[in-house]
């Protein structure tokens, strides 16, 4: 302490605090140090064991996954022994674990493997990339087996590899279900190859006699024929055509299921394919006294680009069916032009379709909703009682809504228990002709009509009504003093029996009297009404007849294709004879010169002997050698150098593709199909004409 009134030295002071605080401070710092170590050391050491633990548990998993994995698994040194397996790879091959350390890698690969393969492998992991691939492996016992494997290299931190691991799968059971499942394809294509060949051969069988009934009905046609005469045969060749049409229909189902149905859009007219359906269907319609009627709305263009053999089909089914179950009342037929919403049209439509619709409506018992759906389901008819009672496969319509979506539309049913049901389906055409411009013929003219049917009456009014006609409905006893160019009178069964009772009454206009007869009329029937009326005409009535219903029945003889003068010499060659004769009568009448031969033997040698000859016709399907074979022969040059190059039109039923493909490739020039028709004859030897 400094003596007193000496000076005090507050700087010293000063710094004598500052050291001790600094000192202070240390001091703390170094405690803390040490407190810190004393308890870092600690944590430390926890925080690492707990780190430890964690990983010893991640591979204690990844251990229990190796080991329960059902691949085997395998790791490799460098020198190509293994150093570890797991139990999968035990079971795989048969080791043991002992068995399998040390042992070198390539015992588990059978000599089957090829060695080009190991090399590979082996290059591949070396070089530090993983590999992939099959080999065979071969077990402890000395079975060989297909394994699928996965090498990958192992490196190290500097990324040398220092061993491999393997994953190997038993391909066994699944190699074994591939063969399976290839011998079932292969089962499925013989069996599908064998339907087709079992089907082309009934069509063709089926094609035989219809060929004959065409083909003499298209000549009969072209001779000189009453106008009921003319109906006969028309009906006669529009029943055959259905036939025809119907036994494709099975052809057609295993088409569409391999979608390998194609259309043949051609300009045609809807309003004849309605009446040809309704023609073909009016001898059932009549036998059950339902009337058959149909309507086309006046903006339906005149010429449509549809298939009109599919279209048909499908009127057919529908009319067919409505016709089937309906027990009383009427059949109509709708045609319109209708605009389909953007967000429903199908993709087959082109932009700017013109849109079609046919419906049918029947006056039946009408379908539950519950049971429409199932309607377009093959081989499925509402239920058993139904099949009892009408029969049928039920494929019609399941045909029928495929070839509607194959036209871009779809076929749908509408109907209430009780009111009947309207089938419609709709059909995309992407050209078309303006309707037609209304022909007036009748314009000026009364036409009475006697007519017991409203529904009837009513169609006839309206299509007498476009036509220009007033038309008058009125009762029989009225009619002879109507004022009228023409009474047209339905014959029901009413009227038959008036008819059947003697002549008719002596005011009784015979002249100005035109009958509507429906086919199921009997001959005796007809002749009955021919004392009462001028004219007969088949119901339903067709809008070109109706318009002419004022023309006198021209007795002069049809314009026939034998007018072409084609001076070809022909060689027919057909094992049936009904076919060869109606290949003779077609050929003279096109002014041709033939030869017909029963076989290819006998064609062979008629080439053989010399004779020239501008052209063959030949039939496919005929026993022994048949029509391929035939060409084959030709070309090869065994009937003689001058008919190897002879223009050769392979005859036949089968539509197939596959089939038209293997006779151009045997050697043939052209492919008239069966049921072979005078306009079709013509236009295949026109093109020989032209060669």
């Amino acid at each position: 302490m400094p003596p007193a009134g000496a000076p005090i030295d507050i700087l010293g002071m000063d710094i004598a605090a500052a050291n001790w605080s600094r000192d202070l401070w240390l001091a703390a710092l170094i405690a803390a140090g040490y407190g810190w170590m004393l308890l870092g050391v600690p944590l430390a050491i926890l925080a690492l064991l707990r780190r430890q633990l964690v990983q010893r548990e991640a591979l204690r998993n990844l251990s229990e996954a190796v080991e329960q994995s059902q691949s085997a698994v395998v790791i490799v040194d460098l020198g190509s022994r293994i150093e570890y397996a797991n139990a999968g790879a035990c079971r795989q091959l048969g080791y043991t674990r002992r068995e399998l350390l040390g042992r070198p890698w390539r015992e588990l690969q059978a000599a089957e493997t090829p060695p080009t393969l190991v090399t590979e492998m082996v290059a591949t992991v070396r070089a530090g990339r993983p590999w992939s691939g099959e080999w065979t492996g071969r077990r402890q016992s000395g079975e060989t087996y297909p394994a699928h494997g996965v090498v990958t290299p192992i490196k190290d931190s500097a990324a040398r590899v220092t061993s491999f691991v393997a994953v190997l799968d038993d391909m066994t059971a699944a190699k074994r279900r591939e063969a399976e499942l290839q011998a079932a394809l292969v089962r499925a294509e013989a069996g599908d190859q064998a339907k087709g060949r079992f089907l082309a051969v009934m069509s063709h069988e089926l094609h035989t006699p219809l060929n004959g009934i065409v083909g003499f009905t298209s000549l009969l046609a072209d001779t000189t024929l009453t106008a009921e005469q003319r109906e006969c045969v028309d009906t006669i060749r529009l029943s055959a055509d259905a036939l025809l049409h119907l036994t494709g229909d099975v052809l057609d189902y295993s088409r569409i299921e391999a979608g390998r149905v194609a259309l043949e859009t051609v300009p045609c007219d809807p309003r004849a394919l309605v009446e040809e359906a309704l023609d073909l269907l009016a001898a059932q319609a009549a036998a059950k006294n339902l009337e058959l009627l149909h309507r086309v709305a006046p903006d339906v263009p005149a010429t449509v680009e549809l298939d009109p053999g599919r279209v048909r089909q499908i009127l057919v089914n529908l009319v067919g069916n409505a016709v089937k179950f309906t027990p009383a009342g009427e059949v109509e037929v709708s045609v319109r032009v209708v605009t389909i919403p953007p967000a429903t049209v199908s993709a087959v439509a082109a932009a700017g379709s013109c849109w079609i619709e046919f419906s049918v409506r029947d006056t039946g018992p009408g379908i539950p909703a519950e049971e429409q759906a199932r309607l377009f389901q093959p081989f499925t008819q509402l239920d058993g009682g139904i099949r009892r009672r009408h029969g049928g496969a039920g494929l019609g319509l399941a045909i029928s809504r495929n070839l509607a979506r194959l036209h871009g539309g779809d076929l749908a049913i509408e109907s209430t228990p009780g009111a009947g049901a309207t089938f419609r389906f709709t059909a995309a055409t992407t050209t078309t002709t303006p309707p037609p411009v209304s022909v007036r013929s009748l314009a000026g003219r009364r036409v009475a009509l006697v007519c017991a049917q409203p529904s009837l009456r009513a169609a006839l009014a309206a299509a007498l009504t476009e036509l220009g006609a007033e038309a008058i409905p009125c009762e029989l006893a009225a009619a002879p003093a109507a004022r009228a160019d023409v009474i047209l009178v339905d014959c029901d069964p009413a009227f038959l029996v008036l008819a059947r009772g003697g002549p008719p009454p002596a005011d009784w206009p015979v002249a100005r009297a035109v009958g509507l007869v429906h086919a199921a009329h009997a001959a005796t029937d007809r002749q009955a009404l021919r004392g009462r009326f001028s004219r007969l005409l088949g119901k339903p009535l067709h809008r070109s007849v109706l318009a002419g219903l004022f023309d006198t029945v021209s007795q002069s003889p049809v314009p026939t294709l034998a007018s072409p003068r084609l001076g070809l010499r022909l060689l027919l060659v057909d094992d049936n004879p009904v076919n060869l004769s109606l290949l003779r009568h077609i050929a003279a009448a096109l002014g041709c010169e033939t030869t017909a031969v029963t076989g290819g033997p006998a064609a062979i040698a008629m080439l053989t002997g010399g004779q020239k000859y501008d052209a063959m016709l030949l039939d496919i399907h005929m026993p022994g050698m048949d029509g391929l074979e035939v060409v084959r022969r030709i070309r090869a040059g065994e009937a003689g150098a001058a008919a190897w190059d002879i223009w050769i039109v392979m005859v036949t039923a089968d539509q197939r593709p596959e089939m038209r493909e293997r006779a151009l490739a045997a050697g043939a020039s052209d492919y008239l199909l069966k049921p072979v028709t005078a306009a079709g004859c013509l236009a295949a030897l026109r093109r020989v004409a032209k060669k």
